[in-house]
């Protein structure tokens, strides 16, 4: 419950917020709005007009890489641009200078191979705190859509028997998808056709309101993405994460790592064939659901650093395509 004097347009915010943001973006508005509440509330400050003081004042209460201040402070900006829709003189902050020179794990033909044999040789955990009953079975199929689609988690774990298009051969991706992009990505024949009897052996092709990953049989509840993702970390990607040596907070491999994999196959199988991945670019971005194409591109930078067989193929391509220019003359 909010207790400072935005405490109504932080919950009439909040509104809005669970019907425009995915789950995820809805959830941070939450926690960084319940701090900011509290922390007005604790300064006393009774003005709803915040000033470029008081603004900054909040902002060196944030610790953390500049990445997840500016996560913080992006969700701070919506809230005072919302109240600037009301009416009030809103201060918006600046975001802090970051460069990153993250290059993204991805999952090599070995990490797959070993990936697909621990999944499919799972067994049923015989443990009572564990609330999927059936992830010894979903898993393997989980584990493929992402890998065959370069979707994400938690939108994978929220579809539904009806999002799956039997005749187009197709998978709708509606449900608390990122920033409430929806769209339709065609699968490949032999995902499909493994697709198609994973859901006759669940039962559950008569049942198209039926969660494509129950947590159990007849459960009207999904499985809970967090719970995969830490048990897809901690036990699955375990030997991988162990060679990594990872530093305190670094990421290492995880399941999101199947959507930078599919990414970069794309580009590189794309360059392969003698295309021009800048080509890709526009179509990948709306297959994989991107907001700008930008992010799209960073993973053709990457491409180029981890596949640098594929540029060499495309380089050879063009070779004599284009003439050389004798700048002397």
């Amino acid at each position: 419950m909010m207790k400072s004097i935005f405490a109504q347009e932080i919950t009439d915010f909040l509104i809005v917020a669970r019907n425009a943001y995915s789950n995820s973006t809805y959830n941070h508005c939450v926690c960084y709005l319940k701090r900011f509440d509290e922390w007005i509330f604790l300064s006393g400050i009774d003005d709803k007009n915040l000033n470029r003081d008081i603004i900054q004042k909040y902002s060196k209460t944030l610790s953390g890489a500049n990445l997840t201040i500016n996560g913080h402070l992006g969700i701070i900006t919506k809230f005072l641009k919302y109240l600037i829709s009301l009416g009030f003189n809103e201060y918006i902050p600046e975001k802090k200078k970051y460069t990153s020179s993250y290059v993204p794990y991805y999952f090599t033909d070995e990490d797959i191979v070993s990936i697909f044999e621990t999944c499919d040789n799972l067994k049923p955990r015989n443990d009572l705190k564990i609330n999927n009953k059936l992830e010894n079975i979903e898993i393997p199929m989980v584990i493929r859509i992402l890998y065959g689609t370069g979707s994400r988690l938690t939108e994978t774990v929220n579809l539904k028997v009806k999002d799956i298009d039997f005749e187009k051969k197709a998978i709708y991706f509606t449900h608390d998808t990122k920033k409430k992009k929806q769209r339709i990505v065609p699968v490949h024949d032999s995902l499909f056709e493994i697709l198609v009897k994973y859901i006759e052996a669940m039962g559950l092709k008569d049942l198209p309101d039926s969660y494509l990953f129950p947590l159990y049989t007849n459960s009207s509840d999904h499985i809970i993405s967090k719970h995969f993702s830490d048990y897809f970390s901690n036990t699955i990607l375990s030997d991988i994460r162990k060679k990594q040596n990872l530093l305190k907070h670094q990421r290492g491999a995880c399941v999101h790592q199947f959507r930078h994999s599919f990414a970069l196959r794309s580009f590189r199988q794309f360059e392969l064939n003698g295309n021009s991945s800048k080509n890709l670019v526009p179509l990948l971005s709306i297959y994989l659901g991107h907001d700008r194409l930008n992010e799209t591109e960073k993973y053709l930078r990457f491409s180029y650093i981890l596949y640098p067989e594929a540029n060499e193929k495309m380089s050879e391509l063009s070779n004599g395509i284009f003439p050389e220019v004798n700048f002397d003359e």
